[in-house]
């Protein structure tokens, strides 16, 4: 099963793209056991090599810095999962559409499977109010619409439509139009909503999107 943490939608930093250097890896790992490198090169620019390499710098420390947690690779479209399943011990995502995540997870070989991990960071809102908790989806997701690279993601995840929509608006720096742009069924596929039983139901059928 894929495991799901949910992300309390008020603690989303609106811009998610962030710097990672060595020692704040190095710091983090010793207390959470496990660190995973933003996706800052998928479809930003830069290219695949500079993670690749950057990863195999990490295993080369190791006899200067001592033996290295897992390392996940932050992931959104099927390179940077191919690039994980190269050179990283599990893959996590965040926003993930779950109508998209079996495809994605069925690249993975059987015989990779296990030992590699895999995670999403979903986007969560216990209220029974379901206009109330897309309202605050809608907010939290409006950083993250104006990225590129998760554009690119939620287009090639079934959701072209909708990214057309707010690059338009981007476009026309229409930006007070994002969260108006933002449907129903995208939100519902990338966000979980609703009361505590629903969320409970809801996290159940994203574990299961990607069964080991």
């Amino acid at each position: 099963t894929l495991p799901v943490t949910p992300d309390p939608a008020t603690q989303v930093d609106p811009d998610p793209v962030t710097q990672v250097d060595t020692s704040t890896l190095t710091s983090a790992s010793a207390s959470t056991g496990a660190f995973d490198i933003p996706d800052r090169f998928d479809d930003t620019g830069r290219p695949l090599g500079d993670m690749r390499n950057y990863v195999s710098s990490l295993r080369t420390s190791e006899p200067m810095t001592g033996a290295l947690p897992p390392v996940w690779l932050a992931t959104l479209r099927n390179r940077m999962l191919d690039l994980a399943m190269e050179c990283a011990d599990g893959a996590i995502w965040a926003n993930a559409c779950l109508s998209h995540m079996p495809s994605q997870v069925s690249r993975i070989p059987s015989d990779r499977r296990h030992g590699f991990s895999l995670a999403n960071m979903v986007p969560t809102v216990i209220d029974a109010d379901l206009a109330a908790a897309r309202a605050i989806h809608r907010r939290t997701l409006t950083g993250y619409v104006q990225l590129p690279n998760y554009r690119n993601y939620w287009r090639e995840a079934g959701h072209a439509s909708v990214m057309d929509s707010i690059e338009e608006a981007l476009a026309a720096g229409a930006r007070d139009q994002l969260p108006g742009l933002m449907t129903d069924e995208w939100l519902d596929d990338c966000t979980i909503s609703g009361s505590a039983g629903e969320v409970r139901e809801r996290l159940d059928v994203a574990a299961a999107a990607a069964p080991r």
